[in-house]
């Protein structure tokens, strides 16, 4: 079932077998079980144009009715909930570092009444746990632009460029730039004003990571405001004024076609207010 929705949502098997971590012929084989279960052929597989066939489109609601229910239920039965409502929630590594730790001190403080369950993922597999329901909600920096998720903007994260050495403009080359990847727009506005002989020397996706090597060894990044204020008020960082500041979005992704509990409602709107 979830080979189906797979191929029916990217139309490739290639892409689909990409997708769910598997072999392309993994993907056809697993297509024609599925259709020598229902008696009839779900896809037709004209070149380059995989479309579903009448039968396909039968099947295609019931699909994500089950692989939904099912995901609910393993969700559910595999936990220890003590009474309490269980919400799987996603996120990437980096934003668990600079934006969900506090938060979640906050949450268990207010007594939301729920269990959270913390699930540290990619983007890709984030967005495709949320379609199949087995994670209640995740947050991401640039989600899919699909009509089967709902999005919806939670934080506004203000970044800097600092350094550990007073003094560095824009103007001279950065021998010890930590490269964090904070995705393609902020990438494309840093190498917009960045000396064009500087140096990287190191390339991480955890910015915790980069400012401890920052702290440590020294060097230049782009950080969060948040993350680096005490150090810019003890004048152990310094920020570089020439460069412009950055803002990188939170969002929050939910199926579509879920119908949220009690508790998940509670958890989002604590998400947004944060």
């Amino acid at each position: 079932m979830r080979t189906f929705l797979e191929v029916n949502r990217t139309r490739h098997f290639a892409r689909a077998a990409d997708n769910l971590y598997i072999t392309q012929a993994a993907v056809s084989a697993r297509i024609r079980q599925l259709e020598a279960l229902v008696g009839s052929r779900l896809f037709s597989r004209n070149r380059n144009n995989i479309q579903l066939t009448p039968a396909g489109h039968r099947l295609l609601p019931h699909a994500e009715a089950v692989l939904a229910t099912w995901n609910r239920a393993l969700l559910e039965v595999g936990a220890e909930t003590d009474g309490r409502t269980l919400v799987a929630l996603g996120c990437l590594p980096s934003l668990r570092e600079i934006f969900l730790d506090d938060w979640l001190a906050d949450l268990y403080r207010a007594d939301a009444g729920s269990l959270l369950q913390i699930e540290l993922l990619n983007s890709a597999t984030l967005a495709s746990r949320v379609r199949e329901q087995s994670l209640s909600m995740a947050l991401l920096y640039e989600p899919p632009q699909t009509r089967d998720l709902e999005i919806s903007l939670v934080a506004e994260l203000n970044l800097i460029l600092v350094s550990s050495r007073r003094g560095v403009d824009l103007r001279m080359p950065m021998e010890d730039f930590i490269n964090v990847d904070w995705g393609t727009s902020v990438r494309g506005s840093v190498e917009n004003y960045l000396h064009p002989e500087s140096t990287t020397v190191l390339r991480v996706d955890s910015p915790m990571l980069a400012y401890r090597f920052l702290r440590s060894i020294g060097g230049t990044a782009v950080l969060p405001q948040n993350l680096v204020a005490a150090d810019l008020r003890g004048r152990r960082l310094f920020r570089i004024s020439e460069a412009p500041a950055l803002t990188r979005s939170v969002y929050l992704i939910r199926s579509a076609a879920a119908h949220p509990s009690e508790a998940e409602i509670q958890v989002t709107a604590a998400l947004q207010a944060r």
